[in-house]
């Protein structure tokens, strides 16, 4: 403050009498003060706490080696705004619901998807996923309608048929590796909702390029490679652009089949094509593409992990197993279950809301604000690579008591009513909230209520399966449970 007013108070040339007063010193010190400090007011002094790393690298060994656990003590040891230097970048894990809040809904003009999701755009184009700005805005209303519960029922009979395919697989004692098992389900799902039922052998190929590339994607992502430059061809890149080109001749001549044979469907594709914007404009054939393979992704891989880590956390509880079956018997006998059952199944879904929370399928979300933002006091630059992270969240003490336990009645007994409106996000949230949201939901019931009305699966190992944070949360072995056929279904 003496620096200040003694330059307000003293000048150059010969000497003259200062006729302000003190108190009007004071005043222009502070107004001045004042003006210089609007960019940073409310802001932290010290900058943002996290780990310094090695020269070079930073914290990247650490990061790639276990994600989860390296991310888990970053924020027990510096709070809820962390920096983590990658090599030459910096991330910044944002853990307070409230804060993700900001992010996702209050502020969410100001926020682009993250590098890394856009680094997807080599694979999945520009779909609802990687999209920005107004192309995203117009493709979402012209989606949103083929997700609507009207149409979600009539994918009901689909899942359920796709179901009942898995279960015939199933034999009495044998040890079955269920992520495979849900796999071919949920691909068959999305190959006859997405498509049309008679594309199944054209779903196998996309779902095996698009297994591969994404194995390619997360060794670029989680080693050097991520800092080098997009341009340079090295070997799994060069991998990604062929599988990308074998997909790309599967779903074009798709698309082109669909367009001469009329769009009468009730796939999600017809209602695609039949879809049209304020100005009478229509999705072509690029944006059918990319749209078409953003949702084969999110519908068949994140569904086949929700129930892989539900029929795993069901078979170490065999209490709630068995309150799961005698629900599904109560509510359903001897039928097939509908989309008509969801509301009468609550511990059924309270159990899949639990899977989520223990292991999320999507266990981070990534944002970039394009303007200078101020997040729990401390300035961010535009451009910086945020991580929201529902493991991380959905772990927190703060807001679950025992976070790593499997405890479904907490999604039944009011002991989450006071939580914060995101301390719960599998789907997301905000305006970019998951559009198929309540298409995975009723997929993942109605699967489990066929499979699991059928078979108990009982552990083999109380460890839980070594995990993958990729694009998803993948395990990295088969998770293999034992399985008794019950009952009538018995075989």
């Amino acid at each position: 403050m003496g620096g200040v007013l003694h330059t307000l108070t003293s000048c150059r040339g010969p000497p003259r009498r200062v006729t302000l007063s003190t108190t009007k010193v004071r005043m222009a010190s502070l107004n001045l003060l004042s003006a210089l400090s609007d960019r940073t007011r409310g802001l932290r002094p010290s900058p943002i706490p996290g780990p310094k790393g090695a020269p070079l690298v930073g914290a990247m060994p650490d990061f790639a080696r276990s994600p989860l656990d390296f991310l888990m003590e970053v924020q027990r040891t510096y709070g809820d705004v962390v920096r983590i230097p990658i090599g030459p970048q910096e991330l910044f894990v944002i853990s307070h619901p409230d804060t993700i809040e900001q992010v996702l809904l209050k502020d969410a003009g100001r926020y682009h998807k993250d590098e890394v999701t856009q680094m997807l755009s080599v694979t999945l184009g520009q779909g609802l996923l990687t999209a920005e700005g107004d192309h995203w805005r117009r493709n979402r209303k012209l989606i949103a309608p083929a997700f609507r519960k009207g149409q979600l029922d009539r994918y009901g009979e689909a899942m359920v048929r796709a179901a009942n395919d898995g279960l015939a697989r199933i034999h009495d004692g044998q040890i079955v590796d269920v992520h495979h098992l849900n796999m071919h389900i949920t691909l068959q799902i999305v190959a006859e909702t997405l498509f049309g039922a008679d594309v199944s052998a054209d779903a196998e190929a996309i779902g095996h390029s698009i297994e591969a590339m994404m194995q390619h994607f997360v060794a670029q992502v989680r080693s050097w490679r991520r800092l080098v430059p997009l341009w340079v061809p090295l070997p799994g890149r060069i991998a990604i652009r062929r599988e990308f080109k074998r997909i790309d001749a599967v779903l074009y001549r798709i698309i082109a089949d669909r367009r001469a044979g009329g769009t009468d469907g009730d796939d999600v594709l017809s209602a695609l094509l039949r879809a049209r914007d304020e100005d009478g404009g229509a999705l072509d054939d690029a944006q059918l593409r990319d749209e078409a393979i953003t949702l084969f992704v999110a519908g068949h891989e994140t569904t086949a992990l929700l129930l892989t880590y539900a029929q795993w956390l069901l078979a170490q509880n065999p209490v709630e197993d068995a309150r799961l079956r005698a629900e599904l018997e109560d509510v359903l006998g001897d039928r097939a279950p509908t989309p008509a059952d969801l509301p009468n199944l609550p511990f059924t879904e309270a159990v899949l809301k639990e899977a989520m929370r223990v292991l999320p399928p999507v266990w981070a979300i990534g944002r970039s604000p394009q303007t200078e933002v101020v997040l729990e006091g401390y300035l961010i630059p535009p451009g910086a690579q945020l991580i929201l992270s529902q493991w991380l969240v959905h772990h927190d003490p703060r807001w679950y008591d025992d976070p790593m336990a499997f405890r479904p009645d907490r999604w039944l007994d009011g002991s989450l009513a006071a939580l914060p409106r995101f301390a719960y996000f599998p789907f997301g949230g905000g305006p970019r909230v998951c559009v198929g949201n309540h298409f995975a939901m009723l997929e993942a019931t109605l699967v489990l209520a066929v499979l699991h009305r059928a078979v108990r699966f009982e552990a083999r190992s109380s460890r839980l399966p070594e995990l993958l944070p990729s694009v998803t949360l993948r395990p990295t072995h088969a998770v293999a449970l034992r399985a008794r056929r019950l009952g009538r279904h018995a075989r």
